[in-house]
């Protein structure tokens, strides 16, 4: 009896294990359906996916985090949110989750300082975060600290170089501050950057023909 149990449990495991290897290569192949949707821009149909996986395994991150995605461009922010604060339960370092929680947060006029507070958990992670600093600067001006803006601006164009946007605001603020000497250098990057983002765009499409 004590054998013919042992070799009873040992099959039934056996197909318990493969049951949940038919599940997970399910799951897989479910995700990189919902992964072609997202990069085809079918969004809705991407989130559904996306969905489904999760209701089978609610701690499928990369499906969580591609529902948060699709929610975001969606403009569901609410739902964009819950996904990425579930990530960030039990990995708070998950640096895709927080960058899509920002972007949740600008799209409040109310939310600026929880904005602010995840900007820093980012920098912590990824002290050269382009989107972040940029995102610091215009939060900083929204609320008038100017200084923080300026610093902000001027570590976005310092860790990425060329970036259109950080120089325009710099210029902003320098002339709003009477300051044409330093606006204009600025305000002539600003330009360069812009016609050098055409010229390579326009490059690109040609080569994609």
């Amino acid at each position: 009896h004590f054998y013919s149990n042992k070799l009873f449990f040992i099959s039934g495991l056996a197909v318990l294990v493969l049951a949940c290897e038919a599940d997970d290569l399910k799951h897989n192949e479910d995700f990189d359906v919902a992964r072609r949707l997202y990069a085809a821009q079918k969004l809705e149909q991407a989130l559904f996916t996306a969905k489904e996986i999760l209701e089978s395994d609610p701690f499928h991150t990369d499906a969580m985090l591609l529902a948060a995605r699709s929610a975001y461009y969606l403009r569901e922010f609410d739902l964009c949110e819950s996904y990425s604060r579930k990530i960030l339960k039990t990995r708070p370092d998950h640096l895709g989750a927080r960058m899509l929680l920002l972007r949740v947060l600008n799209e409040s006029n109310t939310r600026q300082d929880e904005a602010l507070a995840e900007i820093e958990h980012i920098l912590a992670i990824d002290p050269g975060n382009i989107e972040a600093w940029y995102s610091r600067g215009f939060l900083y001006e929204q609320k008038r600290e100017l200084k923080l803006a300026i610093a902000s601006y001027q570590a976005a164009v310092s860790y990425s170089g060329p970036i259109a946007n950080a120089h325009a605001r710099l210029a902003a603020i320098y002339t709003s501050f009477r300051l044409p000497e330093k606006a204009l250098p600025h305000e002539e990057a600003a330009k360069v950057v812009a016609r050098q983002y055409i010229a390579d765009l326009r490059s690109t499409q040609k080569a994609e023909r």
